[in-house]
Protein backbone atom coordinates (compact mmCIF):
# COMPACT_ATOMS: atom_id res chain seq x y z
CA UNK A 1 0.00 0.00 0.00
CA UNK A 2 1.28 3.42 -1.10
CA UNK A 3 2.63 5.41 2.56
CA UNK A 4 0.91 8.60 1.62
CA UNK A 5 -2.40 6.51 1.92
CA UNK A 6 -1.23 4.70 5.30
CA UNK A 7 -0.70 8.32 6.65
CA UNK A 8 -4.53 8.34 7.13
CA UNK A 9 -4.27 6.16 9.62
CA UNK A 10 -2.23 7.82 11.68
CA UNK A 11 -5.59 10.16 12.92
CA UNK A 12 -7.31 6.96 13.67
CA UNK A 13 -4.68 5.47 15.99
CA UNK A 14 -4.03 8.74 18.24
CA UNK A 15 -7.79 8.93 18.34
CA UNK A 16 -7.77 5.45 19.77
CA UNK A 17 -4.85 6.01 22.37
CA UNK A 18 -6.92 9.14 23.11
CA UNK A 19 -10.03 7.56 24.12
CA UNK A 20 -9.06 4.84 25.87
CA UNK A 21 -6.56 5.82 27.59
CA UNK A 22 -4.13 2.76 27.84
CA UNK A 23 -0.83 3.16 26.89
CA UNK A 24 0.59 -0.54 27.47
CA UNK A 25 -3.07 -2.36 24.92
CA UNK A 26 -2.06 0.69 22.50
CA UNK A 27 1.36 2.20 22.68
CA UNK A 28 2.28 5.55 22.27
CA UNK A 29 3.71 5.63 18.90
CA UNK A 30 5.63 7.93 16.56
CA UNK A 31 4.01 9.14 13.32
CA UNK A 32 7.31 7.06 11.32
CA UNK A 33 5.79 3.79 13.34
CA UNK A 34 2.37 4.05 12.78
CA UNK A 35 2.90 4.30 8.48
CA UNK A 36 5.97 1.30 8.18
CA UNK A 37 5.36 -0.94 10.93
CA UNK A 38 1.58 -0.88 11.98
CA UNK A 39 -0.59 -0.63 8.92
CA UNK A 40 -1.16 -3.72 6.15
CA UNK A 41 -0.59 -4.00 3.06
CA UNK A 42 -3.97 -5.51 3.55
CA UNK A 43 -5.73 -2.60 3.76
CA UNK A 44 -5.69 -2.70 8.06
CA UNK A 45 -4.41 -0.93 11.33
CA UNK A 46 -3.01 -2.40 14.48
CA UNK A 47 -4.43 -1.00 17.40
CA UNK A 48 -2.44 -3.32 19.56
CA UNK A 49 0.58 -3.93 22.13
CA UNK A 50 2.45 -5.85 19.07
CA UNK A 51 5.73 -4.03 17.97
CA UNK A 52 4.68 -4.84 14.51
CA UNK A 53 2.40 -6.77 11.87
CA UNK A 54 4.83 -10.06 12.06
CA UNK A 55 4.46 -9.79 15.87
CA UNK A 56 0.51 -9.42 15.40
CA UNK A 57 0.64 -12.62 13.02
CA UNK A 58 2.53 -14.71 15.82
CA UNK A 59 0.98 -12.90 19.05
CA UNK A 60 -0.69 -15.63 21.58
CA UNK A 61 -3.41 -12.92 22.13
CA UNK A 62 -5.46 -11.09 20.18
CA UNK A 63 -5.51 -7.45 18.10
CA UNK A 64 -7.92 -5.06 17.45
CA UNK A 65 -7.74 -4.35 13.27
CA UNK A 66 -9.68 -1.14 11.82
CA UNK A 67 -10.04 -0.43 8.40
CA UNK A 68 -11.37 2.05 6.35
CA UNK A 69 -12.43 0.85 2.34
CA UNK A 70 -15.17 1.90 0.07
CA UNK A 71 -17.94 0.95 1.23
CA UNK A 72 -16.95 2.88 5.14
CA UNK A 73 -15.18 1.10 7.96
CA UNK A 74 -14.37 -2.00 10.06
CA UNK A 75 -13.47 -2.65 13.05
CA UNK A 76 -12.61 -6.00 14.99
CA UNK A 77 -11.11 -7.93 17.69
CA UNK A 78 -9.00 -10.68 15.69
CA UNK A 79 -7.59 -14.05 16.85
CA UNK A 80 -4.72 -14.99 14.25
CA UNK A 81 -3.54 -18.38 14.80
CA UNK A 82 -4.02 -21.46 16.39
CA UNK A 83 -1.53 -20.68 19.62
CA UNK A 84 -4.13 -17.52 20.52
CA UNK A 85 -7.25 -19.86 19.93
CA UNK A 86 -5.50 -22.14 22.17
CA UNK A 87 -5.14 -19.42 24.93
CA UNK A 88 -8.75 -18.01 24.73
CA UNK A 89 -10.20 -21.89 24.62
CA UNK A 90 -9.09 -21.56 28.36
CA UNK A 91 -11.82 -18.99 29.16
CA UNK A 92 -14.10 -22.12 29.12
CA UNK A 93 -11.82 -23.45 32.38
CA UNK A 94 -12.85 -22.86 36.25
CA UNK A 95 -9.64 -20.49 36.74
CA UNK A 96 -10.87 -17.89 34.16
CA UNK A 97 -14.48 -17.83 35.24
CA UNK A 98 -13.69 -13.90 36.14
CA UNK A 99 -12.76 -13.84 32.35
CA UNK A 100 -15.56 -15.58 30.77
CA UNK A 101 -18.15 -13.75 33.34
CA UNK A 102 -17.10 -10.43 32.09
CA UNK A 103 -16.90 -11.24 28.69
CA UNK A 104 -20.16 -12.81 28.09
CA UNK A 105 -21.58 -9.48 30.03
CA UNK A 106 -20.27 -7.45 27.36
CA UNK A 107 -21.02 -8.77 24.90
CA UNK A 108 -24.98 -9.80 25.52
CA UNK A 109 -24.81 -6.19 25.78
CA UNK A 110 -23.59 -5.29 22.36
CA UNK A 111 -26.21 -4.05 19.52
CA UNK A 112 -26.84 -6.17 16.24
CA UNK A 113 -24.09 -4.45 14.00
CA UNK A 114 -22.04 -6.77 15.85
CA UNK A 115 -20.88 -10.48 14.41
CA UNK A 116 -18.50 -13.24 15.44
CA UNK A 117 -17.27 -14.57 12.61
CA UNK A 118 -14.45 -18.06 12.76
CA UNK A 119 -12.75 -18.72 9.75
CA UNK A 120 -10.16 -21.00 7.80
CA UNK A 121 -7.23 -18.94 6.99
CA UNK A 122 -5.55 -20.35 3.59
CA UNK A 123 -1.85 -19.88 2.12
CA UNK A 124 -1.69 -22.36 -0.43
CA UNK A 125 1.64 -21.75 -2.23
CA UNK A 126 4.10 -19.67 -0.35
CA UNK A 127 4.21 -18.31 3.59
CA UNK A 128 4.60 -14.46 2.31
CA UNK A 129 1.30 -14.81 0.20
CA UNK A 130 -1.81 -12.91 1.54
CA UNK A 131 -3.81 -15.30 3.12
CA UNK A 132 -7.62 -16.02 1.95
CA UNK A 133 -10.12 -16.06 4.75
CA UNK A 134 -12.85 -18.42 4.21
CA UNK A 135 -15.89 -17.81 6.37
CA UNK A 136 -16.91 -20.85 8.39
CA UNK A 137 -19.71 -19.72 10.79
CA UNK A 138 -20.97 -16.04 11.78
CA UNK A 139 -23.14 -15.52 14.68
CA UNK A 140 -24.92 -12.26 16.39
CA UNK A 141 -22.10 -11.51 19.08
CA UNK A 142 -24.59 -10.86 21.42
CA UNK A 143 -25.69 -14.71 21.03
CA UNK A 144 -22.16 -15.97 22.29
CA UNK A 145 -22.89 -18.05 25.30
CA UNK A 146 -21.06 -20.99 26.70
CA UNK A 147 -22.85 -23.25 23.72
CA UNK A 148 -21.88 -20.97 21.29
CA UNK A 149 -18.52 -20.65 23.12
CA UNK A 150 -17.90 -24.46 23.17
CA UNK A 151 -19.68 -24.54 19.41
CA UNK A 152 -16.45 -22.39 17.83
CA UNK A 153 -13.77 -23.69 19.56
CA UNK A 154 -14.72 -27.28 18.68
CA UNK A 155 -15.31 -25.90 14.83
CA UNK A 156 -11.53 -24.53 15.12
CA UNK A 157 -10.34 -27.45 16.20
CA UNK A 158 -11.30 -29.31 13.33
CA UNK A 159 -10.20 -26.81 10.97
CA UNK A 160 -6.54 -27.03 12.67
CA UNK A 161 -6.57 -30.73 12.55
CA UNK A 162 -7.81 -30.64 8.74
CA UNK A 163 -5.14 -28.25 8.13
CA UNK A 164 -2.85 -30.69 9.60
CA UNK A 165 -3.78 -33.41 7.53
CA UNK A 166 -3.40 -31.25 4.13
CA UNK A 167 0.02 -30.18 5.04
CA UNK A 168 1.78 -32.66 5.89
CA UNK A 169 0.03 -34.75 2.56
CA UNK A 170 0.95 -31.52 0.36
CA UNK A 171 4.69 -31.57 2.15
CA UNK A 172 4.88 -35.32 0.82
CA UNK A 173 4.47 -34.07 -2.67
CA UNK A 174 7.24 -30.92 -2.11
CA UNK A 175 4.17 -28.13 -2.49
CA UNK A 176 3.60 -25.33 0.51
CA UNK A 177 0.34 -25.72 2.35
CA UNK A 178 -1.12 -23.76 5.45
CA UNK A 179 -5.01 -23.82 7.03
CA UNK A 180 -5.44 -22.49 10.43
CA UNK A 181 -8.21 -21.61 12.20
CA UNK A 182 -8.82 -17.71 12.87
CA UNK A 183 -11.55 -15.97 14.57
CA UNK A 184 -12.95 -11.92 15.03
CA UNK A 185 -14.55 -12.24 18.19
CA UNK A 186 -16.13 -9.48 17.29
CA UNK A 187 -16.10 -7.38 14.29
CA UNK A 188 -18.70 -4.59 12.95
CA UNK A 189 -19.44 -1.88 9.75
CA UNK A 190 -19.95 1.66 10.11
CA UNK A 191 -19.93 4.34 7.53
CA UNK A 192 -17.21 6.67 6.60
CA UNK A 193 -19.43 10.33 7.06
CA UNK A 194 -19.25 13.73 9.54
CA UNK A 195 -20.22 11.35 12.32
CA UNK A 196 -17.31 8.71 12.00
CA UNK A 197 -15.10 9.65 14.94
CA UNK A 198 -18.01 9.53 17.36
CA UNK A 199 -18.78 6.14 16.17
CA UNK A 200 -14.95 5.05 16.37
CA UNK A 201 -14.98 6.53 19.70
CA UNK A 202 -18.16 4.23 20.84
CA UNK A 203 -16.46 1.28 18.91
CA UNK A 204 -12.90 1.73 19.65
CA UNK A 205 -14.20 1.34 23.74
CA UNK A 206 -16.12 -1.80 23.21
CA UNK A 207 -13.43 -3.28 21.16
CA UNK A 208 -10.80 -2.49 23.82
CA UNK A 209 -12.67 -3.58 26.41
CA UNK A 210 -13.06 -6.64 24.81
CA UNK A 211 -9.60 -7.25 24.42
CA UNK A 212 -8.74 -6.23 27.71
CA UNK A 213 -10.52 -8.91 29.23
CA UNK A 214 -8.66 -11.87 26.31
CA UNK A 215 -5.64 -10.75 27.57
CA UNK A 216 -6.45 -11.71 30.95
CA UNK A 217 -7.37 -15.33 30.26
CA UNK A 218 -5.21 -17.64 31.54
CA UNK A 219 -2.35 -19.49 29.19
CA UNK A 220 -1.92 -23.11 29.60
CA UNK A 221 1.37 -22.71 31.70
CA UNK A 222 -0.27 -19.80 34.24
CA UNK A 223 -2.79 -22.39 34.75
CA UNK A 224 -0.56 -25.46 35.44
CA UNK A 225 1.43 -23.53 37.78
CA UNK A 226 -1.20 -22.28 39.77
CA UNK A 227 -2.97 -25.78 40.02
CA UNK A 228 0.21 -27.42 41.07
CA UNK A 229 0.65 -24.93 44.06
CA UNK A 230 -2.98 -25.64 45.04
CA UNK A 231 -2.43 -29.05 44.77
CA UNK A 232 0.63 -28.40 46.67
CA UNK A 233 -1.04 -26.39 49.65
CA UNK A 234 -3.66 -29.33 50.21
CA UNK A 235 -1.18 -31.90 50.30
CA UNK A 236 0.63 -30.53 52.92
CA UNK A 237 -2.36 -29.72 55.10
CA UNK A 238 -3.21 -33.25 54.28
CA UNK A 239 -0.26 -34.54 55.34
CA UNK A 240 -0.26 -32.30 58.47
CA UNK A 241 -3.67 -33.61 60.00
CA UNK A 242 -2.25 -37.08 58.96
CA UNK A 243 -0.06 -36.61 61.35
CA UNK A 244 -2.01 -35.49 64.21
CA UNK A 245 -4.06 -38.75 63.74
CA UNK A 246 -1.03 -40.32 64.05
CA UNK A 247 -0.63 -38.88 67.65
CA UNK A 248 -4.48 -38.96 68.94
CA UNK A 249 -4.39 -40.68 72.26
CA UNK A 250 -7.41 -41.77 74.83
CA UNK A 251 -7.06 -37.87 75.72
CA UNK A 252 -8.26 -36.66 71.99
CA UNK A 253 -11.85 -36.92 72.18
CA UNK A 254 -12.47 -39.47 69.11
CA UNK A 255 -15.45 -36.99 67.48
CA UNK A 256 -12.49 -34.60 66.67
CA UNK A 257 -10.02 -37.55 65.28
CA UNK A 258 -13.02 -38.74 63.61
CA UNK A 259 -13.39 -35.29 62.27
CA UNK A 260 -9.86 -34.81 60.82
CA UNK A 261 -10.39 -38.16 59.25
CA UNK A 262 -13.27 -36.98 56.99
CA UNK A 263 -11.06 -33.49 56.27
CA UNK A 264 -8.52 -35.48 55.03
CA UNK A 265 -10.96 -38.10 52.65
CA UNK A 266 -12.11 -34.42 51.34
CA UNK A 267 -8.95 -32.95 50.94
CA UNK A 268 -8.25 -36.68 48.59
CA UNK A 269 -10.85 -35.97 46.81
CA UNK A 270 -10.09 -32.19 46.03
CA UNK A 271 -6.23 -33.22 44.90
CA UNK A 272 -7.32 -35.79 42.41
CA UNK A 273 -9.92 -33.03 41.03
CA UNK A 274 -6.93 -30.93 40.55
CA UNK A 275 -4.70 -33.52 39.33
CA UNK A 276 -7.44 -34.34 36.84
CA UNK A 277 -7.30 -30.84 35.00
Amino acid sequence: MNKIYNEVYIKWYKLARVTVGDSYLIPKRTDEDIINNQVSNENWLNLSPAKNLVEVASSVNPNIWFSIHASGCSIGVHFNNEKSMNKIKNILRSRCDTQKTELENVMKELDNSWKTTLSRKKKEYHPMQPPKYEPVITKPANHLDDIAIVELFTLSQKIAEEGRKQKQKLKELNQYYSETPTLNLVECDFALNKKTEEEFKTRILIAHRIMEICYHVKTDHAIKKEVEASIDKLKKERNALKKLIQLDSKIVPKNITNNRRAKVADLEIEIRKLEEE
